[in-house]
């Protein structure tokens, strides 16, 4: 990103509360604000509505999840969205700390009780920002292939010899 430029990140956020979803909104905006970090947020009351913009193709980065929902619980919710996207970060929240276990299930990134989002949630974001910036952050290369552009995370090995550059991915070696 070049200097000044916002991220644009989304997020979704699912609870049929609405003052829990409203205390979120109002969470996000603080960070948003203290961090120059751009979102575009979108709510939903039940997971059925979310799922369904996903299966539309609603693109989205981070969800956070309220379990304890009526119709399909968060959990079921979740394991729904794993069939559909294995790379987006899913928040689980909620009143109940009986169900952290069943969070692992899901691969939730991370698990937030209610009672605790305004100590919590302000490290939670900074955390899950950083896992996204390293998936999506690309670097530049001139090789002998010609112009190569690599995620970051993907690269194993650099290795600079003199004028000579080796970079080992998992699959394959530039020079």
């Amino acid at each position: 990103n070049s200097e000044g430029e916002k991220e644009r990140m989304k997020i979704f956020k699912c609870d049929d509360d609405r003052k829990d979803k409203a205390r979120l909104k109002a969470l996000i905006n603080e960070k948003k604000k203290k961090k120059h970090i751009g979102f575009t947020v979108s709510g939903y009351r039940s997971g059925m509505e979310m799922l369904e913009a996903i299966r539309k193709g609603m693109s989205v980065d981070i969800i956070f999840l309220d379990i304890n929902m009526d119709i399909m619980d968060g959990l079921t919710v979740a394991r729904k969205i794993r069939e559909l996207r294995e790379d987006v970060s899913i928040i689980l929240v909620t009143t109940f700390m009986n169900y952290a276990l069943d969070g692992y299930k899901v691969r939730a990134s991370r698990f937030l009780i209610k009672d605790d989002l305004d100590k919590t949630f302000p490290e939670c974001m900074d955390d899950i920002c950083g896992e996204i910036r390293k998936k999506t952050n690309t670097i530049v290369f001139s090789c002998v292939e010609g112009e190569i552009k690599l995620k970051a995370s993907d690269i194993i090995l650099f290795e600079t010899s003199g004028h000579k550059c080796l970079i080992q991915l998992r699959d394959r070696t530039y020079q």
